[in-house]
């Protein structure tokens, strides 16, 4: 993950029109997070409008996402009309979004992605668990 994330952050500077490798120096000291979010199968139905996760930005300046292909999915983000929108589990990809982080170091040209976790329909939820493993790339820049 460390080498991937230090080829995004070149490609990152050079979408930004700055020298590919402007972001190296700070991520050399990177305090980065893996860790794994399991959702269990739910006996009990949750409540209604319940949220297994509520709509949040990240910290970082990026996150990357492995997440289970299980029907119902479960990862939203927010589009720019505030607009939920389902993110699908695509086989052999990783989701990317956008950190507190790098949008404050883009001065906001590139935002941070709002995003949440909902709950998949009952006759899913009641047979089928969930799980994410995230990237949390964090450094000082």
């Amino acid at each position: 993950m460390e080498a991937l994330t230090g080829n995004w952050s070149q490609l990152f500077a050079c979408a930004l029109h700055l020298p590919e490798r402007y972001f190296d120096a700070p991520i050399d000291r990177h305090i980065s997070i893996l860790c794994a979010n399991y959702y269990p199968r739910q006996e009990v139905a949750p409540l209604r409008r319940q949220l297994r996760a509520g709509g949040h930005t990240d910290y970082t300046a990026f996150t990357v996402l492995w997440q289970e292909a299980v029907r119902g999915g479960g990862l939203q983000i927010r589009n720019g009309s505030g607009t939920w929108i389902g993110v699908p589990a695509l086989p052999g990809t990783f989701v990317v979004n956008i950190g507190d982080s790098l949008a404050r170091w883009t001065n906001d040209r590139w935002v941070s992605t709002l995003h949440r976790v909902v709950n998949p329909p009952p006759a899913i939820a009641a047979v089928c668990d969930r799980l994410s493993r995230v990237y949390f790339f964090s450094t000082q820049l």
